[in-house]
């Protein structure tokens, strides 16, 4: 009866123990297909750390420029008891999934060394190296990315298509860097007296760039701008480098009026046709711009236009009613031509249709 209960004991034990096996075993099998499914979510715990197979044993990181499209050479041993013979190693770094093949076998505490190749950085990052095959094993390897920095941003002239009152103008500017551009930040001044952050280009989360680094690169924005004639406004860039320099780089203009090549210049009227008589001739002129002054041509019969003196308009005003008294040619059945040309506040000239009546 006593042997019996032993038995009994015992047969609970082993039960308890293949149980824990069980669970054991399923643990490593689960958390093995977390960090295959999950690539990019690598997870380190102490299972891994105690049970890790791999140790990198060296990293190399050359060139360092930057660390921009460079290799770095991994040696890892394989302190297991077993051939690691999977067709291949899992390597991660950054968000980037890198596959060695494996030539052969990997036999227990043997060396390999394998290179990972164009990989991007910026100087001073902290990067991560994470090895798995496909038992599940992992190994860490932490390295700082280096670089040899310089100071060298340079820009051209801003540049800006307009300085009307009002309208939508486009700034922009070519950045060089030797160290690549990191990101840019446009401020803006409205004629408040005061800067704004209005746009960021941030090139180290896009992908598309990323990769490539950026040393040119047009900025350009578009802005409303104060509709007040005389405001001063004001714009600039700063540029950060792969290296953390900040280069600034300013721009003014103050608005003036805002100019479209828009002249109406109506057809005269005239107060008689007589020979040898005053006759007034008269038209509304009308000028998105302002109108700053005119210019009258006349034709008494003689067939040869006469140009009169230059009439400057002060102040400047946007409709005009020009008047002209002219005395006709004494003969009757003349042909009494004349023109205007009207000029503007921004530089506009613009010229009327000949007008004209014959004496009586």
């Amino acid at each position: 009866m006593g042997f019996a209960i032993i038995l009994g004991f015992l047969a609970i034990i082993l039960i308890l123990v293949s149980m824990v096996g069980v669970y054991y075993v399923g643990v490593d099998f689960i958390k093995a297909k977390e960090l295959e499914s999950q690539r990019e979510k690598v997870l380190i715990d102490a299972y891994y750390i105690q049970h890790n197979r791999i140790n990198i044993t060296n990293i190399t990181v050359f060139p360092t420029f930057l660390c921009r499209n460079y290799t770095i050479q991994v040696k890892a041993l394989n302190r297991g008891s077993e051939v690691i013979d999977k067709s291949k190693l899992l390597i991660f770094e950054r968000n980037m999934i890198i596959n060695h093949n494996l030539s052969s076998g990997w036999k227990p505490y043997e060396t390999i060394t394998f290179n990972i190749t164009g990989i991007n950085s910026y100087v001073g990052e902290q990067r991560l190296v994470r090895i798995v095959t496909d038992y599940g094993g992992i190994a860490v390897k932490h390295y700082n990315c280096t670089g040899n920095c310089s100071f060298n941003t340079t820009f051209s002239n801003w540049h800006y298509n307009s300085t009307g009152a009002g309208t939508n103008i486009n700034f922009s500017i070519n950045v060089s860097d030797s160290d690549y551009i990191k990101s840019i930040i446009f401020a803006f001044d409205n004629g408040v007296g005061e800067y704004t952050n209005d746009t960021y280009v941030v090139f180290e989360n896009n992908p598309a760039l990323y990769g490539t680094g950026i040393v040119n690169y047009t900025f350009s924005k578009v802005k409303q701008i104060n509709s007040t004639v005389g405001s001063f406004i004001r714009f600039r860039v700063y540029v950060n480098d792969s290296c953390g320099n900040q280069t600034i780089k300013d721009g003014n203009l103050t608005t003036s009026y805002y100019c479209v090549h828009s002249t109406n210049i109506p057809t005269f009227d005239y107060s008689g046709t007589n020979s040898n008589t005053y006759v007034t001739l008269n038209t509304t002129v009308t000028d998105n711009d302002y109108i700053s002054g005119f210019q009258f041509y006349l034709d008494n019969g003689t067939g040869t236009f006469i140009e009169y003196p230059y009439e400057p308009l002060n102040p400047m005003q946007l409709n005009y009613n020009y008047q002209r008294v002219i005395l006709t040619n004494p003969n009757q059945g003349v042909q009494i031509r004349y023109y205007l040309k009207v000029n503007d506040s921004c530089g506009n000239i613009a010229t009327g249709n000949i007008n004209g009546f014959i004496t009586t």
